[in-house]
C-alpha cells in the first residue's frame, strides 16, 4: 500500500533529537527505510529560525525530488514580511507550494480575521490547506470564523483528546486530524466507524515521533482496507488535488 506522509521535517533543530533528517536526501533515505513513499515537508528554519528563509530553503531543497511537497509558513501582511495574499498565491504556484502552515505561537501573531481575514478567505477560494500543531482553544476559534477553512490539526499528543476534537469533526467538515501521535486504543476505529475514515491523514510527526511506530499504528488498526487506503495516502492526494493555484 501506498504511504504519503502528511506531517514531517528536515533541516537541524535548536535542540536535536536522538535521530533526524539534515537535508531533503537524509529525509528521503529515512522514509526508504521506513517504507514511506511521499510525504508534505516543511524545514525547521520555517519554525524555529526565520520562516521566510525557511520556506525558500524548503523549495530548493526538494525541487529535485518529487515524493517530497514543500509546505510554507505563513506571517501576517500587516508587517510586510508576506506579500498580499493575491501576490501570495502567485509565488506559491511558481513554487509548487500546496500546503501552508501556521506557527502562531512560535511567531508571536493571533491567527484571527483582524490579521489574517483576507489571506484566510483567500485560502477557502483556493481550497489550501492550512496545517497547524493542535492547540485546540486556538483551532476552535479559527474554525469559528472561517468555518469553510480546510484546517488539519498535527501532533496532538500521546494520549487520546477526542472530547476535545470531537465537537470539531462533527461541525467542521474541512477539519483534519493526523494520526502521528493519536494513541487512544481503538481511536482510529471508532473515527472511521462515527465521522468515516476521510477525516484522518497518516502522519509520522518525523524526526520528534518514530516513523516506523507511527506506520505501525495506522497498519495495525482494525479497519478496511479501503479505510486504511484513503487514511495513508487517499485524504492528503485529495486534498493536494483540489488545490486551485
Amino acid at each position: 500500500m501506498k504511504i504519503f506522509d502528511c506531517y514531517c521535517t528536515f533541516g537541524r533543530p535548536p535542540i536535536p533529537p536522538f535521530r533526524y533528517a539534515e537535508t531533503a536526501v537524509e529525509l528521503i533515505q529515512e522514509m526508504e527505510y521506513c517504507g514511506i513513499d511521499e510525504a508534505v515537508v516543511y524545514h525547521t528554519a520555517q519554525k524555529d529560525y526565520t520562516p521566510l528563509e525557511g520556506n525558500r530553503i524548503v523549495v530548493e531543497e526538494t525541487m529535485n525530488y518529487p515524493t517530497l511537497h514543500p509546505a510554507w509558513a505563513i506571517l501576517p501582511e500587516q508587517t510586510g514580511e508576506q506579500p498580499n495574499p493575491g501576490k501570495f498565491i502567485k509565488l506559491m504556484k511558481e513554487n509548487n507550494v500546496k500546503v501552508l502552515y501556521a506557527f502562531p505561537g512560535d511567531h508571536a501573531y493571533l491567527l484571527d480575521r483582524l490579521g489574517f481575514g483576507s489571506l484566510l478567505d483567500t485560502l477557502i477560494e483556493h481550497s489550501i490547506p492550512l496545517f497547524m500543531k493542535v492547540n485546540w482553544d486556538l483551532m476552535r476559534s479559527v474554525l469559528g470564523e472561517f468555518p469553510n477553512l480546510t484546517l488539519v490539526g498535527v501532533g496532538s499528543g500521546p494520549h487520546g483528546q477526542d472530547r476535545l476534537f470531537r465537537p470539531l469533526l462533527e461541525r467542521y467538515p474541512g477539519f483534519y486530524l493526523d494520526t502521528s501521535t493519536y494513541l487512544q486504543d481503538g481511536g482510529i476505529e471508532d473515527i472511521c466507524k462515527c465521522y468515516g475514515a476521510k477525516r484522518l491523514l497518516f502522519g509520522t510527526g518525523y524526526p520528534r515521533n518514530c516513523s516506523g511506530s507511527s506506520l505501525l499504528r495506522i497498519m495495525t488498526a482494525e479497519i478496511s482496507e479501503e479505510e486504511r487506503a484513503l487514511i495513508c495516502h487517499g485524504n492528503i492526494e485529495r486534498l493536494l488535488q483540489e488545490v486551485k493555484l
